[in-house]
């Protein structure tokens, strides 16, 4: 359901950026007479949505805690409030692309100094956010909360959680470094294990997971802020108005849930690694058995041909050596 555009009290509705369950985003801008020009995001909660009150109540208490966060990898909660009985939240406008939107269906994913990059972005911005007040976190994070704007810029929106279950963030990270690129070094596919809690040196923090990565390069990491811009420009280049977006993404009303799967306990992470190529090797399997079945049923085919034609060839025989015998006996 994608509402028809109006204007809501002092907002005009450019157009959706998206819709969840519980509200609506729209690019927005105030009008002449408001106090601000500039375009916004604005959350609103739709008449569907509002049927749901936990939802509608999480939504607010999400919105109004986040405002007053501000960093430079935050894309800020600027407003919240009620409007025509409606709740609704303003939110920074970060014109760009969400990472969940970046790259193609059929995409080999990031490169692992581009997914670097972003992960150093999205652990800055829950650093600060445990700067900006004691156990206040992300806890819904995913790949639609990461934006990522034409100049290179990364900023994470959709803070608002100060009861999420610990290390909810954490886990969600390494379920963005699994997704978004299956091509990482060891040492860095060691660092996700440690992200993800296993082993006795597993990071307890945004701020420990965020110092170690720093000291762990990767080939192309002075051009991963390029590559990514390119990135971005080509998938803005190509998407509408409404997929360019680069907004915060709408409140959904599951609870928080870890996006990464743990990995069994005392599982060393060379298994992991290979369960990440597993699937690789298998499709290469199947792409190398492809011409040898093909070669095979070709074979079969051929012979079955020869074999028909020898026996159409002694029935012919055997008719033709009756009929002779036939006028033989009639001539005889």
């Amino acid at each position: 359901m994608v509402p028809v555009l109006q204007g809501f009290g002092p907002y005009r509705l450019l157009h959706v950026l998206g819709e969840g369950e519980v509200c609506t985003v729209y690019r927005a801008i105030k009008d002449a007479n408001g106090a601000s020009g500039r375009e916004i995001a604005l959350a609103i909660v739709h008449p569907i949505g509002a049927a749901d009150k936990e939802a509608v109540e999480a939504f607010v208490q999400r919105s109004e805690g986040a405002i007053g966060f501000h960093h430079q990898r935050v894309a800020a909660t600027l407003e919240a409030g009620a409007l025509e009985g409606r709740a609704y939240a303003v939110r920074e406008l970060a014109p760009g692309v969400a990472l969940a939107d970046l790259l193609p269906k059929r995409s080999k994913g990031l490169k692992p100094a581009e997914a670097r990059l972003v992960l150093l972005a999205v652990l800055e911005s829950l650093v600060a956010a445990s700067a900006f007040s004691e156990g206040f976190v992300h806890g819904r994070l995913d790949a639609g909360d990461v934006l990522l704007e034409a100049d290179g810029t990364i900023k994470v929106s959709g803070f608002g959680q100060a009861d999420a279950p610990p290390g909810a963030d954490l886990l969600a990270v390494a379920g963005l470094a699994q997704r978004f690129c299956n091509a990482w070094p060891v040492a860095l596919d060691a660092w996700i294990d440690r992200v993800q809690g296993d082993g006795e040196d597993a990071f307890t923090s945004p701020a420990e997971a965020l110092e170690a990565l720093v000291t762990l390069t990767v080939e192309g990491d002075d051009s991963a802020a390029r590559a990514v811009a390119r990135r971005v420009a080509r998938r803005l280049k190509k998407a509408s108005p409404n997929v360019a977006q680069g907004s915060t993404a709408p409140e959904e009303t599951p609870e928080p849930t870890a996006r990464a799967k743990r990995r069994p306990k005392g599982q060393p992470p060379e298994a992991t690694r290979a369960q990440r190529r597993s699937g690789s090797d298998r499709r290469q399997g199947q792409r190398r058995e492809g011409p040898r079945r093909g070669t095979d049923q070709d074979v079969e085919l051929a012979s079955g041909i020869r074999q028909a034609r020898w026996v159409a060839a002694i029935c012919g025989i055997a008719l033709l050596t009756a009929v002779v015998l036939e006028l033989t006996r009639h001539v005889g």
